[in-house]
Protein backbone atom coordinates (compact mmCIF):
# COMPACT_ATOMS: atom_id res chain seq x y z
CA UNK A 1 0.00 0.00 0.00
CA UNK A 2 2.94 2.09 1.02
CA UNK A 3 6.41 2.80 0.92
CA UNK A 4 9.06 5.32 1.69
CA UNK A 5 8.46 6.42 -2.14
CA UNK A 6 5.34 6.79 -1.79
CA UNK A 7 3.05 9.33 0.14
CA UNK A 8 1.69 7.51 2.78
CA UNK A 9 -1.97 5.86 3.28
CA UNK A 10 -3.78 6.92 6.76
CA UNK A 11 -7.23 4.94 8.59
CA UNK A 12 -8.66 5.07 11.96
CA UNK A 13 -7.80 3.27 14.47
CA UNK A 14 -9.61 2.50 17.92
CA UNK A 15 -8.99 0.14 20.37
CA UNK A 16 -11.47 -2.17 22.14
CA UNK A 17 -14.59 0.27 23.68
CA UNK A 18 -12.03 3.30 24.19
CA UNK A 19 -14.18 6.15 22.70
CA UNK A 20 -10.18 7.89 21.66
CA UNK A 21 -9.41 6.94 18.24
CA UNK A 22 -6.36 6.90 16.62
CA UNK A 23 -4.65 8.26 12.75
CA UNK A 24 -2.44 5.40 11.78
CA UNK A 25 -0.69 4.73 8.32
CA UNK A 26 -0.94 1.45 6.67
CA UNK A 27 1.61 -0.85 5.14
CA UNK A 28 1.08 -3.94 3.34
CA UNK A 29 3.38 -7.04 3.04
CA UNK A 30 2.51 -9.90 1.57
CA UNK A 31 1.36 -11.55 4.82
CA UNK A 32 0.30 -8.71 7.02
CA UNK A 33 -1.15 -5.29 7.15
CA UNK A 34 0.55 -2.72 9.44
CA UNK A 35 -0.46 -0.50 11.45
CA UNK A 36 2.01 2.45 12.02
CA UNK A 37 1.23 4.85 15.20
CA UNK A 38 2.57 8.32 15.16
CA UNK A 39 4.96 7.14 17.91
CA UNK A 40 6.23 4.83 15.32
CA UNK A 41 4.82 1.63 17.09
CA UNK A 42 4.02 -1.10 14.65
CA UNK A 43 1.36 -3.67 14.89
CA UNK A 44 1.03 -6.38 12.60
CA UNK A 45 -2.34 -7.72 11.24
CA UNK A 46 -2.18 -10.85 9.20
CA UNK A 47 -3.70 -10.83 6.34
CA UNK A 48 -5.49 -14.50 6.84
CA UNK A 49 -6.87 -13.37 10.06
CA UNK A 50 -8.75 -10.17 9.44
CA UNK A 51 -12.87 -10.01 9.45
CA UNK A 52 -14.87 -7.44 8.07
CA UNK A 53 -17.23 -5.76 11.09
CA UNK A 54 -20.37 -3.24 10.87
CA UNK A 55 -19.43 -0.23 10.43
CA UNK A 56 -20.12 3.11 9.04
CA UNK A 57 -22.01 3.33 5.63
CA UNK A 58 -19.26 4.01 2.81
CA UNK A 59 -16.32 2.85 4.46
CA UNK A 60 -14.48 -0.92 5.55
CA UNK A 61 -14.22 -1.82 9.09
CA UNK A 62 -11.76 -4.71 9.96
CA UNK A 63 -10.52 -6.21 12.94
CA UNK A 64 -7.79 -8.55 13.01
CA UNK A 65 -10.32 -11.24 14.46
CA UNK A 66 -13.85 -12.63 15.21
CA UNK A 67 -12.94 -11.80 19.23
CA UNK A 68 -10.82 -9.02 18.73
CA UNK A 69 -12.22 -5.85 19.70
CA UNK A 70 -9.90 -3.40 17.78
CA UNK A 71 -11.60 -1.51 14.69
CA UNK A 72 -9.55 -0.14 11.98
CA UNK A 73 -11.93 1.94 9.28
CA UNK A 74 -11.00 2.65 6.24
CA UNK A 75 -12.14 5.40 4.32
CA UNK A 76 -10.46 5.17 0.75
CA UNK A 77 -12.43 3.31 -0.96
CA UNK A 78 -9.71 2.10 -3.28
CA UNK A 79 -7.89 1.07 -0.44
CA UNK A 80 -10.89 -0.55 0.95
CA UNK A 81 -10.84 -2.56 -2.69
CA UNK A 82 -7.35 -3.73 -2.24
CA UNK A 83 -7.62 -4.99 1.08
CA UNK A 84 -10.64 -7.09 -0.24
CA UNK A 85 -8.49 -8.63 -2.63
CA UNK A 86 -5.24 -8.92 -1.07
CA UNK A 87 -7.68 -10.56 1.72
CA UNK A 88 -10.01 -12.78 0.28
CA UNK A 89 -12.31 -13.40 2.95
CA UNK A 90 -13.39 -9.77 3.10
CA UNK A 91 -14.60 -10.45 -0.93
CA UNK A 92 -17.79 -9.61 -1.13
CA UNK A 93 -19.91 -12.78 -1.16
CA UNK A 94 -22.67 -14.02 -3.74
CA UNK A 95 -25.76 -12.80 -1.84
CA UNK A 96 -27.46 -10.50 -4.53
CA UNK A 97 -27.04 -7.13 -4.17
CA UNK A 98 -30.30 -4.73 -3.93
CA UNK A 99 -31.79 -1.99 -2.31
CA UNK A 100 -30.90 -3.98 1.92
CA UNK A 101 -27.36 -3.27 0.88
CA UNK A 102 -25.57 -0.18 1.93
CA UNK A 103 -23.33 1.77 -0.36
CA UNK A 104 -20.76 -0.46 0.55
CA UNK A 105 -22.26 -3.70 -0.96
CA UNK A 106 -23.29 -5.09 2.82
CA UNK A 107 -26.16 -7.13 3.11
CA UNK A 108 -28.25 -6.68 6.45
CA UNK A 109 -30.75 -8.59 8.63
CA UNK A 110 -32.98 -8.20 11.56
CA UNK A 111 -31.79 -10.56 14.34
CA UNK A 112 -33.60 -11.25 17.52
CA UNK A 113 -31.57 -14.14 19.98
CA UNK A 114 -34.56 -15.55 21.22
CA UNK A 115 -33.64 -14.34 25.01
CA UNK A 116 -34.73 -10.83 24.71
CA UNK A 117 -36.91 -8.50 23.16
CA UNK A 118 -34.61 -6.68 20.86
CA UNK A 119 -34.40 -6.85 17.55
CA UNK A 120 -30.52 -5.89 16.23
CA UNK A 121 -29.53 -5.57 12.84
CA UNK A 122 -26.29 -7.50 11.77
CA UNK A 123 -24.51 -8.07 8.56
CA UNK A 124 -25.07 -11.25 6.52
CA UNK A 125 -22.09 -12.83 5.05
CA UNK A 126 -21.93 -16.16 3.20
CA UNK A 127 -19.78 -19.02 2.35
CA UNK A 128 -20.10 -22.16 0.97
CA UNK A 129 -21.10 -23.56 3.68
CA UNK A 130 -22.34 -21.12 6.56
CA UNK A 131 -24.46 -17.93 7.09
CA UNK A 132 -22.33 -15.61 9.05
CA UNK A 133 -24.24 -13.27 11.33
CA UNK A 134 -22.23 -10.35 12.06
CA UNK A 135 -23.30 -8.03 15.06
CA UNK A 136 -22.68 -4.42 15.64
CA UNK A 137 -20.11 -5.42 18.33
CA UNK A 138 -17.54 -7.48 15.88
CA UNK A 139 -19.25 -10.29 16.89
CA UNK A 140 -19.54 -13.69 15.01
CA UNK A 141 -22.36 -16.48 14.39
CA UNK A 142 -21.93 -18.80 11.95
CA UNK A 143 -25.39 -20.73 10.97
CA UNK A 144 -24.42 -24.16 8.62
CA UNK A 145 -26.42 -23.79 5.66
CA UNK A 146 -27.41 -27.47 6.36
CA UNK A 147 -29.09 -27.10 9.77
CA UNK A 148 -31.16 -23.71 8.58
CA UNK A 149 -34.67 -24.54 9.04
CA UNK A 150 -37.36 -21.86 8.21
CA UNK A 151 -40.56 -20.81 9.70
CA UNK A 152 -43.49 -19.96 8.29
CA UNK A 153 -44.58 -16.50 8.69
CA UNK A 154 -47.42 -14.79 7.26
CA UNK A 155 -45.58 -10.90 7.68
CA UNK A 156 -42.37 -12.23 5.71
CA UNK A 157 -44.23 -13.97 2.99
CA UNK A 158 -42.21 -12.69 0.47
CA UNK A 159 -38.99 -12.45 2.42
CA UNK A 160 -37.86 -15.81 5.07
CA UNK A 161 -37.44 -16.20 8.87
CA UNK A 162 -34.71 -18.96 9.41
CA UNK A 163 -33.21 -20.69 12.45
CA UNK A 164 -30.44 -22.60 13.23
CA UNK A 165 -31.47 -25.91 14.11
CA UNK A 166 -34.97 -27.25 15.37
CA UNK A 167 -35.41 -26.51 18.78
CA UNK A 168 -33.48 -22.99 19.13
CA UNK A 169 -34.97 -19.91 19.80
CA UNK A 170 -32.86 -17.51 18.08
CA UNK A 171 -34.06 -16.04 14.86
CA UNK A 172 -33.03 -14.63 11.58
CA UNK A 173 -35.64 -11.65 10.19
CA UNK A 174 -34.76 -11.53 6.38
CA UNK A 175 -37.80 -9.24 4.76
CA UNK A 176 -35.68 -9.46 1.26
CA UNK A 177 -37.63 -11.23 -1.47
CA UNK A 178 -34.34 -11.36 -3.37
CA UNK A 179 -31.78 -12.22 -0.25
CA UNK A 180 -34.33 -14.95 0.70
CA UNK A 181 -34.87 -16.38 -2.64
CA UNK A 182 -31.10 -17.02 -2.94
CA UNK A 183 -30.79 -18.45 0.55
CA UNK A 184 -33.64 -20.84 -0.22
CA UNK A 185 -31.40 -22.33 -3.13
CA UNK A 186 -28.64 -22.71 -1.04
CA UNK A 187 -29.58 -24.12 1.99
CA UNK A 188 -30.89 -27.45 1.09
CA UNK A 189 -33.14 -28.45 4.53
CA UNK A 190 -34.82 -24.91 5.01
CA UNK A 191 -38.19 -26.61 4.82
CA UNK A 192 -37.99 -29.63 6.52
CA UNK A 193 -40.02 -30.37 9.84
CA UNK A 194 -39.34 -30.74 13.06
CA UNK A 195 -39.61 -34.44 13.43
CA UNK A 196 -43.10 -36.23 16.03
CA UNK A 197 -41.33 -37.51 18.99
CA UNK A 198 -43.75 -37.67 21.20
CA UNK A 199 -46.69 -39.60 19.23
CA UNK A 200 -47.20 -41.27 22.81
CA UNK A 201 -48.36 -37.62 24.48
CA UNK A 202 -50.00 -36.44 20.95
CA UNK A 203 -52.01 -39.77 21.02
CA UNK A 204 -53.26 -38.90 24.32
CA UNK A 205 -53.97 -35.48 24.37
CA UNK A 206 -55.92 -36.36 20.73
CA UNK A 207 -58.27 -39.32 22.92
CA UNK A 208 -58.69 -36.84 25.55
CA UNK A 209 -60.34 -34.19 22.70
CA UNK A 210 -62.41 -36.70 20.93
CA UNK A 211 -63.71 -38.18 24.42
CA UNK A 212 -64.52 -34.22 25.31
CA UNK A 213 -65.72 -33.56 22.45
CA UNK A 214 -68.09 -36.73 22.89
CA UNK A 215 -69.03 -35.79 26.39
CA UNK A 216 -70.24 -32.14 25.25
CA UNK A 217 -72.54 -33.57 21.80
CA UNK A 218 -73.75 -36.78 23.57
CA UNK A 219 -74.11 -35.77 27.00
CA UNK A 220 -74.37 -32.62 27.66
CA UNK A 221 -75.72 -31.31 24.88
CA UNK A 222 -79.08 -33.23 24.98
CA UNK A 223 -79.11 -32.29 29.04
CA UNK A 224 -79.38 -28.47 28.10
CA UNK A 225 -81.47 -29.15 25.32
CA UNK A 226 -84.11 -30.76 27.40
CA UNK A 227 -83.83 -27.84 30.25
CA UNK A 228 -83.71 -24.92 27.50
CA UNK A 229 -86.98 -26.83 25.92
CA UNK A 230 -88.67 -26.21 29.20
CA UNK A 231 -87.68 -22.56 29.91
CA UNK A 232 -88.50 -21.55 26.40
CA UNK A 233 -91.48 -19.25 25.96
CA UNK A 234 -94.45 -20.46 24.01
CA UNK A 235 -93.91 -17.74 22.26
CA UNK A 236 -90.53 -17.87 20.83
CA UNK A 237 -91.70 -21.63 20.24
CA UNK A 238 -94.14 -20.32 17.90
CA UNK A 239 -91.94 -18.02 16.08
CA UNK A 240 -89.25 -20.58 15.16
CA UNK A 241 -92.49 -22.75 14.19
CA UNK A 242 -93.37 -20.29 12.11
CA UNK A 243 -90.33 -19.29 10.56
CA UNK A 244 -89.58 -22.99 10.01
CA UNK A 245 -92.82 -23.46 8.39
CA UNK A 246 -92.78 -21.01 5.85
CA UNK A 247 -88.87 -22.26 5.12
CA UNK A 248 -90.56 -25.57 4.10
CA UNK A 249 -93.61 -23.90 1.94
CA UNK A 250 -90.70 -21.93 -0.13
CA UNK A 251 -88.55 -25.18 -0.09
CA UNK A 252 -91.04 -27.64 -1.48
CA UNK A 253 -92.99 -24.50 -3.80
CA UNK A 254 -92.11 -23.98 -7.76
CA UNK A 255 -91.23 -20.98 -9.68
CA UNK A 256 -90.23 -19.07 -6.30
CA UNK A 257 -94.27 -19.44 -5.01
CA UNK A 258 -94.70 -21.62 -1.83
CA UNK A 259 -96.51 -24.56 -1.92
CA UNK A 260 -100.32 -23.80 -1.55
CA UNK A 261 -101.78 -24.36 1.59
CA UNK A 262 -105.29 -27.03 1.03
CA UNK A 263 -107.75 -24.72 2.87
CA UNK A 264 -110.95 -26.34 1.13
CA UNK A 265 -114.12 -25.17 3.14
CA UNK A 266 -115.69 -29.15 3.60
CA UNK A 267 -112.36 -30.56 3.79
CA UNK A 268 -110.96 -28.12 6.35
CA UNK A 269 -114.34 -28.87 8.55
CA UNK A 270 -114.00 -32.56 8.06
CA UNK A 271 -110.41 -32.14 9.38
CA UNK A 272 -111.40 -29.91 12.33
CA UNK A 273 -114.21 -33.05 13.66
CA UNK A 274 -111.21 -35.45 13.52
CA UNK A 275 -109.07 -33.37 15.83
CA UNK A 276 -112.25 -32.36 17.92
CA UNK A 277 -112.98 -36.15 18.21
CA UNK A 278 -108.95 -36.74 19.30
CA UNK A 279 -109.51 -34.22 22.00
CA UNK A 280 -105.69 -33.69 22.66
CA UNK A 281 -106.53 -30.10 24.17
CA UNK A 282 -106.20 -31.06 27.54
CA UNK A 283 -102.63 -32.27 27.19
CA UNK A 284 -101.28 -29.31 24.86
CA UNK A 285 -98.55 -27.16 26.60
CA UNK A 286 -100.21 -24.76 23.84
CA UNK A 287 -102.87 -24.46 20.79
CA UNK A 288 -101.88 -26.83 18.10
CA UNK A 289 -102.12 -24.95 14.19
CA UNK A 290 -102.52 -27.85 11.71
CA UNK A 291 -101.45 -27.08 8.06
CA UNK A 292 -102.18 -29.43 4.89
CA UNK A 293 -99.37 -28.85 2.37
CA UNK A 294 -100.47 -29.59 -1.29
CA UNK A 295 -97.47 -31.80 -2.04
CA UNK A 296 -97.44 -35.90 -2.88
CA UNK A 297 -94.62 -36.52 -0.07
CA UNK A 298 -96.21 -38.75 2.05
CA UNK A 299 -95.24 -37.40 4.97
CA UNK A 300 -96.59 -35.47 8.31
CA UNK A 301 -94.16 -33.57 11.20
CA UNK A 302 -94.94 -31.14 14.19
CA UNK A 303 -93.09 -28.43 14.46
CA UNK A 304 -91.91 -26.30 17.61
CA UNK A 305 -94.85 -24.03 19.01
CA UNK A 306 -97.42 -26.57 18.11
CA UNK A 307 -96.93 -26.35 14.29
CA UNK A 308 -98.18 -29.87 12.90
CA UNK A 309 -97.72 -30.14 8.85
CA UNK A 310 -99.63 -32.97 6.90
CA UNK A 311 -98.95 -33.46 3.44
CA UNK A 312 -102.01 -34.13 0.59
CA UNK A 313 -99.64 -37.18 -0.28
CA UNK A 314 -100.17 -38.69 3.27
CA UNK A 315 -104.01 -38.22 2.85
CA UNK A 316 -103.82 -39.89 -0.52
CA UNK A 317 -101.71 -42.48 0.88
CA UNK A 318 -103.99 -43.63 3.71
CA UNK A 319 -107.19 -45.82 3.01
CA UNK A 320 -109.72 -44.72 5.93
CA UNK A 321 -110.01 -41.35 8.18
CA UNK A 322 -108.55 -43.53 11.15
CA UNK A 323 -105.38 -43.97 9.48
CA UNK A 324 -105.25 -40.02 9.41
CA UNK A 325 -106.52 -39.16 12.52
CA UNK A 326 -103.56 -42.28 14.51
CA UNK A 327 -101.05 -40.15 12.37
CA UNK A 328 -102.07 -36.62 13.88
CA UNK A 329 -102.11 -38.29 17.42
CA UNK A 330 -98.64 -39.27 16.44
CA UNK A 331 -97.83 -35.59 15.64
CA UNK A 332 -100.01 -34.09 18.58
CA UNK A 333 -97.98 -36.80 20.71
CA UNK A 334 -94.51 -34.78 19.71
CA UNK A 335 -96.35 -31.85 20.31
CA UNK A 336 -97.14 -32.63 23.85
CA UNK A 337 -93.69 -34.07 24.49
CA UNK A 338 -92.43 -30.75 22.92
CA UNK A 339 -89.73 -33.23 20.87
CA UNK A 340 -89.74 -30.21 17.91
CA UNK A 341 -88.22 -27.61 20.25
CA UNK A 342 -85.67 -30.14 21.91
CA UNK A 343 -84.53 -31.66 18.63
CA UNK A 344 -83.94 -27.66 17.52
CA UNK A 345 -81.61 -26.84 20.27
CA UNK A 346 -79.98 -30.43 20.57
CA UNK A 347 -79.20 -29.64 15.99
CA UNK A 348 -78.24 -26.74 17.07
CA UNK A 349 -75.72 -27.07 19.78
CA UNK A 350 -74.12 -30.58 18.39
CA UNK A 351 -73.86 -29.03 14.75
CA UNK A 352 -72.22 -25.79 16.69
CA UNK A 353 -69.63 -27.99 18.28
CA UNK A 354 -68.82 -29.53 15.00
CA UNK A 355 -68.87 -26.99 12.92
CA UNK A 356 -66.00 -25.79 15.25
CA UNK A 357 -63.88 -28.49 14.84
CA UNK A 358 -64.84 -29.01 11.03
CA UNK A 359 -64.76 -26.12 10.20
CA UNK A 360 -66.08 -24.46 6.44
CA UNK A 361 -64.14 -26.99 4.10
CA UNK A 362 -64.53 -29.19 0.95
CA UNK A 363 -66.38 -32.50 2.93
CA UNK A 364 -66.96 -30.80 6.04
CA UNK A 365 -70.89 -29.78 5.26
CA UNK A 366 -71.52 -33.77 4.57
CA UNK A 367 -69.47 -34.91 7.71
CA UNK A 368 -71.45 -32.17 9.82
CA UNK A 369 -74.85 -32.99 8.32
CA UNK A 370 -73.97 -37.46 8.90
CA UNK A 371 -72.57 -36.61 12.35
CA UNK A 372 -75.76 -34.73 13.18
CA UNK A 373 -77.95 -37.14 11.98
CA UNK A 374 -76.43 -40.21 13.62
CA UNK A 375 -75.95 -38.30 16.63
CA UNK A 376 -80.11 -37.13 16.86
CA UNK A 377 -80.87 -40.79 15.58
CA UNK A 378 -80.75 -42.20 19.22
CA UNK A 379 -83.12 -38.93 20.92
CA UNK A 380 -85.83 -39.56 17.75
CA UNK A 381 -86.20 -42.96 18.16
CA UNK A 382 -87.28 -42.34 21.99
CA UNK A 383 -89.20 -39.58 20.61
CA UNK A 384 -90.88 -41.18 17.88
CA UNK A 385 -91.43 -44.43 20.08
CA UNK A 386 -93.19 -42.19 23.03
CA UNK A 387 -95.18 -40.32 20.57
CA UNK A 388 -96.31 -43.52 18.93
CA UNK A 389 -97.38 -44.59 23.06
CA UNK A 390 -99.10 -41.01 22.99
CA UNK A 391 -100.72 -42.19 19.56
CA UNK A 392 -102.35 -45.54 21.13
CA UNK A 393 -104.01 -43.95 24.20
CA UNK A 394 -105.43 -40.96 22.21
CA UNK A 395 -106.77 -43.38 19.99
CA UNK A 396 -108.18 -45.39 23.26
CA UNK A 397 -109.39 -42.24 24.83
CA UNK A 398 -111.83 -41.14 21.69
CA UNK A 399 -112.92 -44.72 20.99
CA UNK A 400 -111.06 -44.57 17.97
CA UNK A 401 -108.95 -48.43 16.87
CA UNK A 402 -104.97 -48.10 17.92
CA UNK A 403 -104.49 -50.48 15.16
CA UNK A 404 -104.91 -47.91 12.48
CA UNK A 405 -101.26 -46.56 13.01
CA UNK A 406 -100.35 -50.19 12.41
CA UNK A 407 -101.98 -50.35 9.34
CA UNK A 408 -100.50 -47.82 7.61
CA UNK A 409 -97.07 -48.26 8.54
CA UNK A 410 -97.68 -51.66 7.45
CA UNK A 411 -98.70 -50.54 3.88
CA UNK A 412 -95.23 -48.48 3.71
CA UNK A 413 -92.68 -50.86 4.77
CA UNK A 414 -94.36 -52.97 2.20
CA UNK A 415 -93.89 -50.28 -0.51
CA UNK A 416 -90.97 -49.12 0.73
CA UNK A 417 -89.05 -51.22 2.87
CA UNK A 418 -87.64 -51.32 6.36
CA UNK A 419 -84.39 -49.77 7.58
CA UNK A 420 -81.98 -52.60 8.22
CA UNK A 421 -78.37 -53.09 8.64
CA UNK A 422 -76.32 -49.30 8.86
CA UNK A 423 -79.17 -47.38 7.97
CA UNK A 424 -81.38 -48.72 10.82
CA UNK A 425 -78.57 -47.10 13.16
CA UNK A 426 -79.38 -43.89 10.83
CA UNK A 427 -82.70 -43.75 10.75
CA UNK A 428 -84.65 -41.36 13.14
CA UNK A 429 -87.51 -43.74 14.05
CA UNK A 430 -87.65 -47.25 15.36
CA UNK A 431 -87.71 -50.26 13.38
CA UNK A 432 -91.28 -50.45 11.41
CA UNK A 433 -91.74 -53.88 12.19
CA UNK A 434 -91.83 -52.68 15.94
CA UNK A 435 -94.21 -49.74 15.42
CA UNK A 436 -96.77 -52.42 13.80
CA UNK A 437 -96.46 -54.85 16.60
CA UNK A 438 -97.11 -51.78 19.23
CA UNK A 439 -100.07 -50.93 17.50
CA UNK A 440 -101.54 -54.09 17.33
CA UNK A 441 -100.42 -54.86 20.70
CA UNK A 442 -102.70 -51.62 21.90
CA UNK A 443 -105.72 -52.18 19.66
CA UNK A 444 -105.60 -56.37 20.93
CA UNK A 445 -108.88 -57.09 22.42
CA UNK A 446 -110.15 -53.74 21.84
CA UNK A 447 -113.88 -52.65 21.30
CA UNK A 448 -113.95 -49.25 19.62
CA UNK A 449 -116.93 -47.20 18.18
CA UNK A 450 -117.41 -45.41 14.59
CA UNK A 451 -114.59 -43.60 12.69
CA UNK A 452 -114.07 -40.58 13.22
CA UNK A 453 -115.79 -39.09 10.73
CA UNK A 454 -118.48 -40.51 8.39
CA UNK A 455 -117.74 -41.36 4.53
CA UNK A 456 -118.66 -37.85 3.12
CA UNK A 457 -116.46 -36.21 5.41
CA UNK A 458 -113.46 -38.50 4.52
CA UNK A 459 -114.19 -37.74 0.96
CA UNK A 460 -114.25 -33.81 1.57
CA UNK A 461 -111.34 -34.38 3.37
CA UNK A 462 -109.54 -36.37 0.25
CA UNK A 463 -110.24 -33.26 -1.67
CA UNK A 464 -109.09 -30.28 1.03
CA UNK A 465 -106.49 -29.73 -1.97
CA UNK A 466 -109.08 -28.88 -4.41
CA UNK A 467 -109.35 -30.26 -8.09
CA UNK A 468 -106.08 -31.81 -9.09
CA UNK A 469 -105.16 -31.60 -13.25
CA UNK A 470 -104.60 -34.59 -15.33
CA UNK A 471 -100.73 -34.35 -14.95
CA UNK A 472 -100.95 -33.85 -10.83
CA UNK A 473 -102.70 -37.21 -10.73
CA UNK A 474 -100.59 -38.99 -13.29
CA UNK A 475 -97.68 -37.92 -11.42
CA UNK A 476 -99.14 -39.25 -8.42
CA UNK A 477 -100.04 -42.65 -9.38
CA UNK A 478 -96.86 -43.07 -10.82
CA UNK A 479 -94.82 -41.66 -8.70
CA UNK A 480 -92.26 -44.44 -6.82
CA UNK A 481 -90.16 -41.82 -4.68
CA UNK A 482 -89.50 -43.19 -1.47
CA UNK A 483 -91.51 -40.66 1.31
CA UNK A 484 -89.13 -38.72 3.30
CA UNK A 485 -89.91 -37.07 6.55
CA UNK A 486 -92.65 -37.02 9.35
CA UNK A 487 -93.53 -40.79 10.30
CA UNK A 488 -91.29 -42.35 7.26
CA UNK A 489 -87.70 -40.82 8.25
CA UNK A 490 -88.10 -37.66 9.97
CA UNK A 491 -89.79 -36.58 13.37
Amino acid sequence: MTDDAQPKVYATFRMGNAKREERVSLELSSSALILVTDTGFRLPWGLRGLVEVPGEAGSLTVSDGAESPARLTIDDPAIASHLRSVAPQLASRDIPSDSHEDAAGKVFAQFADGKSALIHRVMLQLSDTHLEIVHSDGARQQWALIHLRALRDQAYSDGLVVKDGHGTTARLFIDNPNIAKHLRQVAPDLDQRAPVTNWGRITGWAGGAVASVALIIFVLVPIMADQLATYLPPEGEAALGDATFEQIRTALGEFDAPVKLCEDPEGRAALDKMVARLNPDPDLPYPVKLAVLDNDLVNAFALPGGRVVLFRGMIDKAENPDEIASILAHEFGHVVNRDPTRDALRSAGSIGVLGLLFGDFAGGTVVLMLSNQLINAKYSQAAEAGADDYAHDLMTRANLDPGALGSIFQRLMDEYGDAEGIMAHLASHPSMRARIAAAQQAASGGDFGPPSITSAEWNALRGICGPRSVDDEGLNEDSTDTPSGGLSTDN
